[in-house]
């Protein structure tokens, strides 16, 4: 063999050896890529479920309110399941919104409204409008 069959030789080695290792880097990265989507797509699952039971509940025990269309959110920030939910009152110019936690049922933020006024006496995660109350909501449900 000559010194140039030898370098070719060493040069389409090394390069099989290249694409097989870049191969084999794609297709891991690729199914640890699909084992993270699945978990997140796992983890919506079980956030619409949580959050249609605690919004089931509402419904069943309000069942003189007119309720807000539901929504359901994994949060990956918070690593939990955000349930967004409100209603209209029984007489004009009241109304309620909330986020709770769907796995604690924990209240984050709330807004209430009693005779047009807003109403934040009663809790820590009240907000002072209703303004307030939708940019918080909406920086939650958009992260």
């Amino acid at each position: 063999m000559n010194k140039n069959n030898i370098i070719i030789t060493t040069l389409l080695v090394v390069l099989a050896f290249l694409v097989y290792s870049n191969y084999q880097k794609t297709d891991s990265d690729y199914l640890k890529s699909e084992k993270r989507s699945n978990l997140t797509f796992e983890r919506k699952m079980e956030c619409q479920t949580a959050g249609e039971k605690i919004y089931q509940k509402h419904i069943t025990d309000g069942s003189e309110l007119r309720y807000f269309n539901p929504q359901y959110k994994y949060s990956k920030n918070l690593d939990t399941c955000l349930y967004y939910g409100g209603y209209f009152g029984d007489s004009e110019g009241n109304i309620q919104k909330w986020v709770i936690d769907s796995l604690t049922n924990e209240e984050l933020i709330s807004y209430m409204q009693v005779d047009g006024k807003p109403f934040t006496a009663y809790c820590d995660s009240c907000r002072a409008t209703v303004q307030d109350f939708d940019l918080e909501k909406e920086r939650l449900f958009n992260e």
